[in-house]
Parts: structure tokens; sequence; C-alpha cells
């Protein structure tokens, strides 16, 4: 016979109030990043699959930190030889 895993109501409350903030965040940066103009773009390092280790090389708006797509070779030679 399997057991019932006994999760206290304060822990299930607390993750319902942090999943609605977080909810509550996404949407204002959503709001935010619609209305930017991204008109200063910026090259970054960006992380990979959310890995640290691993990273992409980006154009990301400097307003809003909107990813905005790839440089070219020649963008990615200039920004590594500053």
């Amino acid at each position: 016979m399997v057991g019932t895993i006994y999760i206290p109501m304060a822990t299930n409350r607390k993750v319902e109030i942090l999943l609605t903030r977080k909810r509550d965040v996404e949407r204002e940066l959503k709001v935010i990043r619609d209305k930017c103009k991204h008109e200063i773009k910026v090259i970054r390092l960006i992380p990979k699959n959310l890995s640290p280790s691993q990273v992409d090389i980006r154009w990301v708006c400097e307003g809003c930190d909107t990813t905005l797509g790839y440089p070219t070779e020649m963008e990615v030679k200039n920004y590594i030889s500053n």
C-alpha cells in the first residue's frame, strides 16, 4: 500500500503566493517590453538554456533587456576585440 505524502497547507499557500507574484511580475515585464521601442541595443552574453556555463552572444535592448537577435560575424569580432 502506498502512503500519502503530507504537505502542510502553509507550504501550499506559500507556493501559491509566490507563483501569483511571479505571474504578476512576468505580466508587468511583458507590458514594459511591449511598449519599449528598443532604441539602444547592445551585445551581451546570454545564458544558453538557463545554463550559466554556456552562453550565446546576442543583441539585447539596453532599456528593457529583451533579446533582439544575433550579431553578425563582424559585429562579434568587434565585440570581442573591445
